[in-house]
């Protein structure tokens, strides 16, 4: 048997168990890469070069664990979640949230018999592009690279012509029959160089709810796949269903035909080969939903517990208990009673859990009785109702996540460290973009160390800081996000905060 087929026949045994609509690691309407090259032509040239590293492992399980070996998810025990009360500060590792929101997703897919480890790359892979500071910091980065890319934009426009009917042309789209519109940031630049510049360089999609220019996913699947620096294409590629479900990863986001396509042409590391990524809707799976979900269960989770932690400290009353008493007033949920009573934040993720297996598990039942479909038909039933949380679940997740922002996140001291926070971030970029390529080729001759570099890479590097203001802006994010906030305030100056 060759090392190829050994691969094909491991992960056959080890996914023959899941669901119908779990994902696999070979499906037939699933047969590329997100770079399109194909899978089974991959993995076996792969296999064949070093069996040893695929042995007993699936293609998806080492995919997971590409993701959570990687340089990427080190740098987040550098990233702080902070609350305070008085003088009393609570702080919160953002690789906390990584793990936990990895262990909700692979509770809930295990129970449903859907792929834990595909789950888990997801989880994990979710928040490798998110800047320090986090929450703090993403608005105003945002609002920033906005900025900046109208001004490029002008700037270009007055020293070149430009077809501003041509630009409205390319600012929409077809897909699947259904127009799928540019973001509405992207409607305000008039100039077709910075908009060939923006679809080479940025990370953005169109569809519905894609309306920043900055977000998490799209830097954490930019990140994973390309070099940000040369902008080539990584060594290894990802499944599309991974990359979809780590840009798509928060709750509540438009899914369905047409809700979302990302497509870009990226060089081949070491040639000049053109690789199409491309993502879109049809990547959905029920493995993203529940990923989705563990992340918003356990963001409101931590930060409620925190806030206890913090009120307990300065004497106040439980947060839970205040949480329990408002949600009381209300209406009454019978399975949340126990639960706030108990001050116990883990009674409270089980809560979730089960909620989900309970409520979910009758939907998986009806997707197997159909098990004679094809699978995509299937999987694209995760629109339907039926997959999630209860009305009930519902309600307590959105009502704790409004309760945070008005008990809790409206502290003045919470609403202040934020907003100095969002301003010291963007202050950041901007040195780093406005530099003139002093601090990001600086960076270039640190990489060149660590990656071993040769001196035509480092030359293509400088180049196109050099070249493109587009993609020195977008580098300079790039860099930002790979910080942690100790960097942050070393690097500005303000290690004393």
């Amino acid at each position: 048997m060759s090392a190829f087929d050994h691969i094909y026949r491991l992960s056959e045994d080890t996914e023959s168990r899941l669901a119908c609509v779990a994902k696999r690691s070979f499906e037939a309407f699933s047969p590329t890469f997100s770079d399109g090259s194909e899978i089974n032509q991959i993995l076996h040239e792969e296999s064949q070069k070093k069996s040893s590293e695929l042995y007993n492992r699936t293609p998806i399980q080492r995919e997971r664990d590409r993701i959570l070996y990687s340089h990427l998810m080190r740098k987040q025990v550098e990233k702080n979640h902070i609350l305070y009360n008085g003088s009393n500060k609570i702080v919160r590792s953002y690789s906390t949230h990584t793990m936990r929101m990895a262990q909700v997703t692979r509770a809930i897919c295990k129970s449903l018999r859907l792929n834990t480890d595909f789950g888990e790359a997801i989880a994990l892979g979710s928040k490798l592009g998110a800047t320090p500071f986090v929450h703090a910091a993403k608005e105003s980065i945002n609002s920033y690279v906005v900025r900046e890319l109208i001004k490029i934009a002008n700037s270009s426009c007055e020293s070149r012509s430009f077809n501003k009917n041509k630009v409205d042309q390319q600012k929409s789209m077809r897909l699947e029959g259904i127009d799928i519109d540019f973001p509405i940031w992207v409607h305000r630049i008039e100039c077709q160089d910075t908009m060939d510049d923006i679809q080479k360089f940025m990370p953005f999609a169109r569809g519905r709810d894609v309306d920043r220019a900055y977000c998490s996913g799209g830097e954490s699947a930019l990140l994973l796949t390309v070099d940000p620096f040369t902008r080539r294409k990584r060594k290894n590629s990802f499944y599309p269903e991974t990359l979809y479900g780590i840009w798509r990863h928060s709750r509540g986001l438009a899914i369905g035909p047409g809700s979302f396509s990302f497509k870009r042409s990226v060089q081949d590391t070491g040639s000049d080969q053109l690789r199409q990524h491309f993502i879109s809707s049809e990547h959905i799976t029920y493995e993203s939903i529940v990923a989705s979900y563990a992340d918003d269960i356990t963001w409101t989770i931590e930060n409620l517990n925190d806030a206890n932690t913090v009120a307990l400290l300065s004497g106040k009353e439980s947060r839970f208990n205040d949480f329990h008493r408002e949600m009381m007033s209300d209406r009454e949920i019978p399975n949340l009673l126990r639960v706030a009573n108990n001050n116990d934040p883990g009674e409270l993720y089980n809560y979730f859990i089960t909620d989900f297996i309970r409520t979910s598990g009758p939907h998986i039942g009806e997707m197997e009785k159909q098990h004679d479909s094809e699978r995509k038909s299937l999987r694209k039933s995760v629109v339907d109702l039926g997959f999630g949380l209860s009305e009930e679940a519902q309600i307590v997740l959105d009502r704790i996540i409004e309760y945070l922002g008005q008990r809790v996140f409206s502290d003045s001291r919470v609403k202040n460290r934020t907003q100095l926070l969002a301003q010291l971030s963007a202050a950041c970029v901007d040195i780093i973009y406005a530099g003139g390529g002093e601090y990001l080729e600086a960076d270039i001759k640190k990489k060149k160390r660590l990656f071993r570099w040769s001196d035509h890479q480092q030359a293509e590097a400088l180049r196109l800081i050099e070249q493109s203001a587009v993609h020195r802006l977008q580098l300079s994010v790039d860099v930002f996000a790979e910080m942690g906030d100790l960097d942050v305030f070393e690097f500005a100056g303000v290690e004393s905060l």
